[in-house]
């Protein structure tokens, strides 16, 4: 009798210890998937802080206002195509970088509720900041266009520009090389600053980079 009760605690142990071996790798299963999402949408953020170094540098580097606006807004656009990549795939049913099985598990999981719910608030928060640059861009340009002294080449700048300034969030051509464009002219014009200045340089700089791991 003493033998089967033995055996009886040692099965039931058994269980319990599969059982939360089972937990435990699900939920460190769970949290690789959210820290992947979590790593991309940071990366998402690096183009806001190239963006907020460009806007507390102006008084230095001193961008026509045109420049100046068409250069925060292509890197701001480009965190918004970053952060609408990230929403598009947490939305999906189906995940290149994970299997199928164990996505769905996740997409049932309260880590994911708690991820989506954190990244939506993270767009939100980065369109209401890209609508207002959106504006205050489209209000220099008029007045660029207003003093009748652009130049054949801006005035084609302006209204390649002008196709891409939208809230569709994609990577298509055009912006893709208005984006290089843009940013590689004024490299051009600040690249003769002091050394604390010129590190808004490299950071634009990195900023083309990552537009190739997208």
């Amino acid at each position: 009798m003493n033998i089967q009760i033995n055996k009886t605690l040692e099965i039931n142990d058994n269980d319990i210890y599969e059982n939360d071996y089972k937990q435990k790798k699900i939920k460190k299963r769970m949290l690789k998937m959210k820290n992947y999402f979590i790593f991309q949408r940071n990366l998402a953020f690096f183009f806001n802080f190239v963006v907020q170094e460009i806007i507390k540098l102006q008084t230095k580097i001193k961008l026509a206002n045109a420049k100046y606006y068409r250069l925060i807004y292509v890197i701001t656009k480009n965190q918004m195509i970053y952060l609408e990549i990230i929403v598009k795939k947490l939305k999906s049913k189906d995940q290149d970088n994970f299997k199928k099985q164990k996505w769905e598990k996740f997409l049932e999981s309260q880590e994911y509720q708690k991820l989506i719910q954190q990244i939506q608030m993270d767009e939100k928060n980065s369109f209401d900041f890209f609508n207002q640059i959106s504006k205050n861009c489209n209000i220099v340009q008029q007045e660029e266009l207003m003093n009748g002294r652009v130049k054949s080449e801006t005035l084609s700048l302006i209204e390649n520009f002008q196709s891409i300034q939208n809230n569709i969030f994609e990577a298509n051509d055009t912006f893709l090389k208005l984006y290089r464009d843009i940013i590689e002219e004024n490299l051009k014009l600040i690249k003769n600053l002091n050394s604390k200045e010129i590190e808004i340089k490299f950071a634009t700089s990195l900023s083309i980079n990552m537009f190739k791991s997208l």
